[in-house]
């Protein structure tokens, strides 16, 4: 009986630690677990605060590029002044003018600020292109400011087909209408292009 007892008591001081180890090394566990659980929302805060940022940028990419787009058109309109191609771009401004108004207000929407300085870089390359295209000398200033136009309306159709993709994943993208904005952007690209390809008969004059 004094054994068993001197037994029991000799192992009762190990059973002690081995459950105090076992206790520590579980709360260590749930310690990492919770700190894993936490670095994993933190990872995933971050990656979604960088696809916001992708998106931003994206979205003040093709804004910039419809402020560039208007700026020329009101060159063009002033070069056509009294003409027949007058009607035709103010007309094309005016459109030009009301997408951008949708861009501006999905952006706002989407908590999306308007980035000044992308602005101020379609402004500038706006500026810079008036030596590359010289209205009033001939129809090839015209013919090369419509070529501009038809690459920035086709950007635009990418935009819309491309926002429409995402709004799929991506909730709060779907608030405009998609398919309309695209078929308008088609149609303004026709329009450009036949006019292109009129002035294109007298653009180039041979010797």
């Amino acid at each position: 009986m004094f054994k068993v007892t001197e037994l029991t008591r000799t192992r009762k001081p190990s059973l002690i630690r081995a459950t105090a180890w076992s206790n520590r090394f579980l709360e260590q566990r749930a310690a990492e677990r919770n700190s894993g659980g936490l670095t994993c929302a933190r990872r995933a805060l971050n990656e979604q605060a960088d696809d916001m940022e992708d998106l931003s940028d994206y979205l003040n990419d093709h804004l910039a590029g419809s402020v560039g787009a208007l700026e020329l058109l009101d060159r063009l309109i002033g070069a056509c002044e009294g003409k027949p191609l007058e009607r035709f771009f103010r007309d094309l401004r005016r459109e030009i003018e009301e997408d951008q108004a949708q861009l501006k207000g999905l952006m706002a929407k989407l908590g999306v600020g308007e980035s000044t300085t992308r602005k101020a870089g379609a402004w500038l390359a706006e500026k810079l292109s008036r030596s590359k295209i010289e209205l009033g000398e001939g129809d090839i200033g015209i013919f090369l400011a419509l070529e501009v136009l038809i690459i920035g309306i086709t950007g635009k159709r990418s935009l819309w087909r491309a926002l429409e993709s995402a709004s799929r994943a991506i909730p709060g993208l779907a608030r405009l209408d998609y398919s309309g904005l695209e078929k308008r952007a088609i149609e303004q690209c026709e329009r450009v292009e036949a006019r292109r390809l009129e002035i294109a008969r007298t653009a180039f004059k041979t010797v």
